[in-house]
């Protein structure tokens, strides 16, 4: 399994938008048989905007959650 990790503000409706449209997309490729046949995750944090609950969210993504990749949806600027 390839787990996605992503900060972001989850409780806003853009980002409900962007969630879904995310898990969307991550679905097809799972339907697709997944990347290189490893069944993609999406594993999200929600960091309020704040730039010190981004930086938290990051760091618990990576150390904690062991996502192999870390993505945003636009907010990068406050991580």
């Amino acid at each position: 399994r390839l787990e996605v990790g992503s900060r972001t503000r989850v409780h806003s409706s853009t980002a409900a938008i962007s969630t879904a449209g995310y898990d969307a997309r991550i679905k097809a490729y799972n339907d697709a048989g997944g990347l290189d046949g490893q069944k993609i995750e999406g594993v999200y944090k929600d960091d309020a905007f704040a730039p010190d609950k981004a930086k938290s969210n990051a760091v618990d993504l990576i150390q904690n959650d062991k996502v192999h990749v870390l993505s945003t949806f636009g907010g990068g600027q406050v991580a």
